[in-house]
């Protein structure tokens, strides 16, 4: 009977109602803390991030977490090296949900509405165990291979045997994320010509990767087999403009949450390309810092309307000064911003604080400098 109600929530992963006809069923048949855990995750995903239930919601789903997490790990264990030495763990930022349990090895396990909804390993370990490491109950999960630097490898040496294995017949979707720190633009053109794994990619991680550049990710940007792509990180590569520009332009990049431009986006033009773009509705996470962004290119951003949804917006290591952020903290185009990075920019101390004072309750400031009593993000403005 379990089978059946697993495999219609696999079926729509979206839609919440199987999820609670199936805690019920747990419920029926001895798990109770299974139910509950399923049902606070459920709740606590439609709660607005600011309500104050939701920490009282997570709490208890974190303790019914680390009372059952072995057996709810259990198709998950080969992963890590000490499946018995395990962290459990909330999200480290506010703008993002889901418990984790975290190995020593990095690989994790994250929990979101009752179920494992990613998966992060490295690729030695997913590997090593094949596909008998990842065999989801419920929702198929989005897999994100994460080197940590723990190998130096590059994406170039396991593009290949990762489009070839039988995990991706278990994922829902794929984000190649950090570590791979000697890729280049052979990793990103043999990327391109595994047309069944760009289907599910669903992120790229390719920061600080000074080989790749232009001349492989505008092909892969253009390949017709991306589309709902969430997760993109170009920052301090050897990308220009035009990388920008085609994600702008290109309807498939409209679901983008996250999207690092750090050190891509500068002068007063492309900013303006860049904030009239109807792909940002979904944006939680911009990262545009070391752009050479000052007072009139950060006012091109306030546009009402472009980005509903942000979060957190990095403007670290810019020119900007305290009336260019106040334009930007007075804006109504930033209606969920929580979280500001002006770390780096030409402001004293002083400044920021009073900044934090100007708005209390609006945004966290982070802004690290040698001498911040109050330290990195530790005071909301």
């Amino acid at each position: 009977m379990s089978d059946a109600f697993l495999k219609t929530i696999r079926e729509n992963p979206d839609d919440d109602a199987p999820r609670l006809v199936y805690a019920d069923w747990l419920d029926e048949n001895g798990q109770p803390d299974r139910a509950e855990f399923i049902r606070l995750q459920i709740e606590n995903a439609k709660r607005d991030r600011d309500a104050p239930e939701r920490n009282t919601l997570e709490e208890r789903a974190l303790t019914l977490l680390q009372a059952n997490f072995l057996d709810w790990i259990a198709q998950y264990k080969p992963l890590f090296d000490k499946p018995n030495d395990l962290t459990i763990r909330r999200q480290r930022w506010e703008y993002e949900n889901g418990l984790i349990v975290e190995g020593v090895n990095r690989a994790q396990v994250e929990f979101r509405r009752g179920f494992v909804d990613h998966v992060t390993a490295r690729p030695a370990a997913l590997f090593a165990h094949g596909y008998s490491c990842f065999q989801p109950i419920g929702p198929a999960p989005t897999l994100r291979v994460s080197s940590h630097n723990y190998e130096g490898p590059c994406l170039d040496d396991y593009v290949t045997t990762l489009a070839r294995s039988p995990l991706l017949e278990y994922v829902g979707a794929v984000c190649i994320c950090d570590g791979f720190s000697n890729t280049t633009n052979r990793g990103i053109d043999l990327l391109t010509r595994e047309k069944e794994l760009l289907r599910k990619l669903k992120g790229l991680h390719l920061s600080e990767l000074s080989g790749v550049s232009d001349v492989s990710m505008l092909p892969l940007l253009e390949a017709s087999e991306i589309t709902g792509f969430k997760y993109m990180d170009i920052g301090c590569t050897g990308c220009s403009f035009e990388c920008v520009r085609m994600i702008c332009d290109n309807p498939r990049f409209s679901h983008m949450e996250t999207l690092n431009l750090d050190w891509l986006v500068s002068g007063k033009r492309n900013v303006r390309r860049f904030a009239t773009s109807k792909n940002w509705v979904h944006l939680r996470v911009l990262q545009m810092n070391g752009s050479g962004l000052h007072d009139g290119t950060v006012a091109q951003l306030c546009r009402p309307g472009v980005f509903p949804r942000l979060e957190l917006l990095g403007l670290s290591h810019n020119r900007l000064t305290p009336e260019g952020v106040r334009c930007l903290l007075s804006s109504e185009s930033f209606p969920r911003l929580k979280i500001l990075g002006l770390g780096g920019n030409p402001m004293t101390i002083d400044q920021i604080n009073g900044l934090r004072s100007e708005f209390p309750g609006r945004v966290r400031i982070h802004f690290p400098a040698r001498g911040d009593s109050k330290g990195f993000g530790s005071v909301s403005a």
